[in-house]
């Protein structure tokens, strides 16, 4: 399923993210793999910067999900990829109140203590 819906085929963008929610949603974390391997652009990779970072929007997909089916399994996954924790991800997690996606964040080099926004304090003020 995975090789029909690289980026390099004709997929489209609409179609990829149905197959990662789906996935994510049955579990199917071979799949996932599969196609975030064969994204051209890796969250860790030196040419990610300004319009490159909406590149990255299946790796966010994927986070989101993981973080609202608190898959700490997937969490991890993708931040071992190299995406950074943003405030996207951190609002889900509050969202959830998962100690666990929380613990996978600070894992991965999140501080818990820096501010979300110029005015929204750090995550831990609304734990």
């Amino acid at each position: 399923m995975a090789d029909t819906l690289s980026p390099d085929t004709s997929a489209t963008d609409e179609r990829i993210a149905e197959t990662l929610t789906a996935c994510i949603d049955s579990g199917d974390v071979p799949t996932i793999r599969q196609i975030l391997e064969q994204w051209p652009l890796q969250p860790n990779s030196n040419s990610v910067s300004g319009n490159n970072e909406q590149r990255l929007w299946p790796f966010k997909l994927v986070l989101s999900k993981a973080i609202e089916k608190v898959n700490i399994q997937l969490v991890a996954y993708v931040l071992d990829l190299g995406l950074k924790v943003e405030m996207y991800a951190v609002m889900g997690a509050l969202d959830v109140m998962s100690i666990e996606v929380f613990q996978a964040f600070i894992d991965h080099g999140w501080n818990i203590n820096e501010p979300l926004w110029q005015s929204i304090p750090p995550a831990l003020a609304y734990v």
